[in-house]
This record gives structure tokens, sequence and C-alpha cells, in this order.
């Protein structure tokens, strides 16, 4: 019984001293984001939007549903997501949702999500939505993603300023 105790004894203490050696290596740099703030891009090419409701009626429009890796299940309990769109992407991004008054209408340009998914809908207020990848072409989609905990530390930024958003979490494009 005493031998079982010494050498436990001294299996221990070999455990709790541990390997000492050289040092190793140092590491490369890391970028200098938020670690809970995250950007996508997403193309959103013309044969890419399905209209639904019937034309000339109460809820005719255009969806278009992208995946997005970022938006996570605790991203959509807890975090925010937030959507801009530009169809010249040097030009900036803006925010959604987004109206857009013509002299007979207004085009409404909102967004929606779900774990991994990301909804964009287009509706005139005349009911006679036209494809948006006809009218518009390609368009871009940015996607941003927050955690719950880092917005509480920014409750005065404006949101809706794809630029200041960027530049406040250090996103890359």
């Amino acid at each position: 019984m005493k031998a079982k105790l010494f050498t436990s004894a001294i299996i221990l203490s070999l455990i709790l001293s541990g390997c000492k050696g050289d040092k190793g290596d140092t590491g490369p740099a890391g970028t200098n984001g938020i670690a809970n703030a995250h950007n996508q891009t997403i193309t959103i090419n013309p044969g890419y939007w399905i209209h639904f409701g019937s034309t000339g009626q109460s809820g005719d429009g255009y969806e278009s549903m992208q995946s997005s890796s970022i938006i996570t299940q605790e991203i959509v309990n807890n975090g925010v997501v937030l959507a801009y769109f530009s169809t010249n992407p040097s030009a900036g991004y803006i925010a959604l949702p987004y109206t857009k008054p013509f002299s007979s209408y207004t085009r409404h340009f909102t967004y929606g999500y779900n774990t991994n998914l990301i909804f964009i809908d287009v509706m005139d207020s005349d009911f006679y939505t036209s494809d948006p990848g006809v009218v518009y072409g390609v368009i871009y989609l940015k996607v941003v993603t927050i955690a719950g905990s880092v917005m509480r530390d920014h409750p005065d930024l404006d949101l809706t300023n794809y630029s200041l958003v960027k530049a406040t979490f250090n996103l890359n494009d």
C-alpha cells in the first residue's frame, strides 16, 4: 500500500511540475478586428429572384433567398444582423430596409433572416413589382453580424451607415 501511495505521489509531482524547454517562435500577427463582428458579401445575380403573390394585387413582389454562413443560431438568438445593398459597391452601400419613391409608386426593399439564410424582398406599392434582376442587374448584398454583447458597447452607432459600421468593427471587405 505504501509503495502504491509513494508511486502515485511521484507521478502526481511529475504531472504538476510539467516540462520545461526553450521558448517557441512567436506566431504571426492576427488581424485587428472584433472577434464577434463579421461581414460577408453576397452577389445576387439576375436569375436569383423568385416572384411571389399576384401581379396587380396586394402582396406582389420578388424575393431572393441566399446562404449566409455568418448568421449562426447564437446571432439569431442574441445578436444583430444588418443588411446593405448596392448595384455599384465602389459608390457605397444602402442600409435595408430601404424605401425609394418614384413618381407613381414606392419601392420597398426589406430583409429577414434565419440561421444560415438571409431573405431580400422587393415590393412596389402599386403591386406591379418589376423583377429586380431585370431592373438592377447584379445586386451586391453586404451582411453584417454582431454579437449582442458587442453591440451594447456601441449604443449610439449609426447602423444605417455601412462605412461607420465597417470602421467601428474593423470589418474587412
